[in-house]
């Protein structure tokens, strides 16, 4: 679902109701590209092992015998968003190529996105400012990931 035509003047529950429907799809977007651009540039043995390596120490038994396709499967992931953008951090070199865009800028949209991008889980109110930004960050974000 694209945004084009936002309605402005929202209820906090359809603010948050459009964030966390665009964040689900980002996550699903960013899962299908990472798997990809790491397939492509690593090979998929090496690739999963990148993905093991991203997630915290803890996390990583859970993983054995895993594969690239499971560990980044676009609708049933194991990985949490900020596994996700840890993962990316990691393996820019492998990125910059794919996404033409600066990293830190990249990261810090991805970064605000899991902070402020969940607010039906923890029964946040979203601030108009923050509903604005987060908004910005999506369509910054669905800009670079469709070109």
């Amino acid at each position: 679902i694209r945004h084009q035509n936002q309605k402005i003047n929202l209820s906090n529950e359809e603010m948050v109701q459009e964030v966390s429907s665009r964040r689900n799809l980002l996550e699903k977007s960013l899962r299908t590209l990472t798997r990809n651009v790491l397939k492509i540039s690593l090979g998929s043995t090496k690739a999963t092992s990148a993905v093991v390596a991203a997630v915290p120490e803890s996390r990583r038994a859970s993983f054995a015998g895993a594969n690239i396709n499971h560990l980044l499967d676009r609708d049933k992931s194991p990985l949490f968003f900020l596994e996700l953008i840890n993962l990316i951090k990691r393996e820019w070199a492998s990125f910059e190529k794919s996404l033409e865009t600066d990293k830190t800028k990249f990261i810090i949209m991805l970064e605000e996105i899991n902070q402020y991008g969940r607010p039906e889980a923890h029964a946040k109110n979203l601030t108009k400012d923050e509903f604005t930004q987060l908004r910005l960050y999506f369509n910054k974000l669905d800009t670079i990931l469709d070109s």
